[in-house]
């Protein structure tokens, strides 16, 4: 036999009575749901939380780690609707769960995920898709000086879109710290706060007309670095190529067809 607990009666259309707000109405019955949702302990303290508790945890880290990757590309390749950002902060949260610690506290470790990050695409299009010519990037000894070099880039090796007229090469370099988990601050921070992109270099080519043999290798080098990356960095290097047309003597930069890729993280 059905007991009856209790009865709430709402007064409002809609409104809230003993941490219960009515939802809505269907076919004579009425629908109620509890304000847990706006109780803030219930989510940190709640044994049945635990797993969203720690999901949460590891995909703030690494938002915050992906933001300062994304926010130094994104002034010269732009995404769309921030899908970077999005695909970026998805393989970073994927990073730390390959970490060994505690759920919701394991480390971003970018320095022994290395090649996870290789040949991600930041703007609209990657490399690949535009350039087929057999660039390298190498890092020296110190990793404070990245060198893209492009060699002898035939004009049927370069995809331009219509309305280009131009094209340049782009290298970006950039110093990024692993990050670990802070239960004071209960938020990821660098392990080597100086090394968190305290150096961020771009070098472009000239540019150069598309449709003509570029017969001399092109090559790419960022000043050295002030300073020297530490075991728990990684130096990112990211090459790219960017369209154009000329229209007297500006370069109209054609952003849907402009990208580039991470060559190499060392």
């Amino acid at each position: 036999m059905a007991t009856l607990h209790g009865v709430i009666s709402f007064t409002k259309k809609l409104g809230t009575v003993h941490g219960y707000s009515k939802t809505g109405t269907k076919k004579g019955k009425v629908f109620a749901a509890t304000n847990r949702a706006s109780d803030k302990s219930h989510f940190q303290t709640a044994a049945s939380m635990v797993n969203v508790r720690n999901n949460a945890s590891e995909f703030a880290g690494a938002g915050l780690q992906s933001k300062g990757l994304n926010a130094e590309t994104s002034k010269q390749f732009t995404s769309v609707n921030g899908k970077n950002f999005h695909l970026l902060q998805k393989l970073y949260v994927a990073i730390i769960k390959l970490g060994i610690g505690i759920a919701g506290q394991r480390p971003f470790s970018l320095s022994l995920w290395k090649s996870l990050l290789q040949g991600f695409t930041f703007g609209r299009s990657s490399l690949k898709s535009n350039i087929i010519a057999a660039y390298t990037s190498t890092l020296n000894v110190g990793r404070t000086v990245a060198t893209t070099i492009f060699p002898l880039i035939p004009a049927n090796q370069v995809f331009a879109p219509r309305g280009a007229t131009h094209f340049r090469l782009v290298q970006m370099y950039l110093i990024e710290s692993d990050a670990a988990y802070d239960p004071d601050s209960k938020k990821y921070i660098p392990i080597d706060p100086e090394g968190q992109f305290p150096f961020v270099d771009t070098e472009f080519s000239a540019w150069l007309p598309v449709g003509v043999d570029v017969a001399v290798p092109t090559s790419l080098a960022n000043a050295a670095s002030t300073y020297t990356p530490i075991a728990t960095d990684s130096g990112i290097v990211i090459v790219g190529i960017q369209f154009a047309q000329l229209v007297g003597t500006e370069y109209n930069i054609l952003v849907a067809n402009s990208g580039a890729s991470v060559t190499l993280v060392g």
